[in-house]
């Protein structure tokens, strides 16, 4: 795998894997925390790609310490940019869904 994207929420992940994208995990809530680094970690993780909520809270989570932290630790990706404004993955068609990782 190499690599996971990252979502906010329990149906932004539900979503996703109905489309068939399998290699999404739910941070249930802004950001990834140093035990679920350490989990990423420990399965062979080395990229991530995200996809938080278009909105100010998502967007701001870019410029935080602990984004820059996992940014030392991973290559990373941000793919929340892609979304349109104010919108969740989980309110996407999928074929929004796959223009974004096209």
């Amino acid at each position: 795998m190499g690599y996971v994207i990252v979502v906010e929420s329990p149906k932004d992940f539900i979503f996703m894997t109905k489309c068939g994208i399998k290699n999404v995990v739910a941070t249930l809530g802004l950001g990834i925390r140093i035990n679920q680094e350490n989990i990423l970690i420990d399965m062979g993780i080395h990229s991530i790609k995200f996809l938080l909520d278009n909105d100010l809270a998502g967007l701001d989570y870019y410029k935080t310490c602990r984004f820059k932290r996992t940014s030392d630790l991973f290559n990373t990706e941000i793919l929340t940019t892609k979304l349109p404004f104010q919108k969740d993955p989980d309110q996407l068609t999928e074929v929004e869904l796959a223009k974004i990782f096209s």
